[in-house]
């Protein structure tokens, strides 16, 4: 899938702003990129960047291109992965965006618990507030969102959801003083 290559270093040279940098990140040379990408804007007749002399900025078509392939690169990977499967192979990262409170004890064991079953499965995990998260999301820089109380977006829906206990703690002093009041 050499072409989802290429939609690659579109999307990263439209993060970074740059065409050294997105290269930088990618380990490819700078030219290499900005071939790939000429050839591109030829095939579509339009250019995707406007280059100057401190980085690069989206066209209004750019802008069009990127929003379709940040769309469809997800569903690249799920046919990727449903190829995989077919071989008996599970691979690739997965990419989460969770809460604070889940980081630290319940989604290292959910992910190692799924490793067992799926070693060359990867885990990206960034820990966001839930509007970061979202956004994310909405932008395709994450797979999932594991937080509480997410914010409604159109084009997303909840996988699974749980209820959770609420629990109050506080000092015994002040325990007392709620006891006399009442």
């Amino acid at each position: 899938m050499k072409h989802l290559r290429i939609l690659g270093y579109v999307d990263e040279v439209a993060r970074c702003g740059s065409i050294r940098r997105a290269a930088e990140r990618l380990n490819v040379t700078a030219s290499a990129v900005n071939r790939r990408i000429a050839d591109l804007e030829a095939e579509l007749g339009a250019p995707l960047f406007d280059r100057r002399p401190r980085g690069v900025r989206l066209t209004a078509a750019g802008e069009i291109f990127v929003r379709y392939l940040r769309g469809n690169m997800g569903e690249a990977e799920r046919v990727k992965s449903q190829i995989e499967d077919l071989k008996g192979l599970r691979r690739g990262t997965v990419r989460i965006a969770c809460s604070q409170a889940l980081a630290l004890d319940f989604l290292p064991r959910q992910i190692a618990e799924f490793r067992k079953a799926h070693p060359l499965v990867s885990f990206d995990v960034k820990v966001a507030d839930h509007q970061w998260a979202m956004a994310a999301l909405a932008a395709y820089e994450v797979d999932l969102v594991i937080v509480f109380r997410p914010t409604f977006l159109a084009n997303f829906q909840p996988l699974m959801t749980l209820e959770q206990q609420l629990v109050a703690v506080m000092a015994k002093k002040v325990l007392l003083s709620f006891g006399k009041a009442a």
